[in-house]
């Protein structure tokens, strides 16, 4: 289970990153946000933190050390449980497009399979 959190958290954020530092506006308008200069910064921000994370998440997708295991799971489960809780009430009042769905979906599974995948590193 590991493993596929690590490679699913990488297939996720690499392609993202890239997509929206290199064109932030195609990148967020089909979630109807459209950016200003500040928001071009910020996405591109968000965008460097999305490529990193995923890089992290793949080239330690076969690490056996369990502190090192445990450790990236957990920041899986943090920024993925964090990102559902932003987006979800954000699609619910239909404040982005309906790709946000999508996006919300995605980071409520992947933090539930860093959850299970959190206690079967305990045993």
């Amino acid at each position: 289970m590991k493993k596929i959190v690590h490679i699913l958290n990488a297939a996720l954020t690499i392609p993202f990153g890239i997509g929206a530092y290199l064109a932030p506006g195609q990148a967020f308008g089909p979630f109807g946000f459209s950016l200003d200069v500040t928001g071009v910064m910020l996405a591109k921000g968000y965008a460097s933190t999305s490529l990193g994370f995923g890089l992290a998440y793949w080239f330690t997708r076969n690490v056996s050390e369990t502190s090192v295991s445990r450790g990236l799971l957990v920041g899986s489960l943090a920024f993925n449980a964090m990102e559902a809780a932003l987006q979800l009430p954000v699609a619910i009042q239909g404040i982005a497009e309906a790709p946000i769905w999508v996006t919300a979906g995605a980071h409520t599974v992947l933090a539930l399979l860093s959850l299970v995948a959190l206690f079967q590193s305990r045993r």
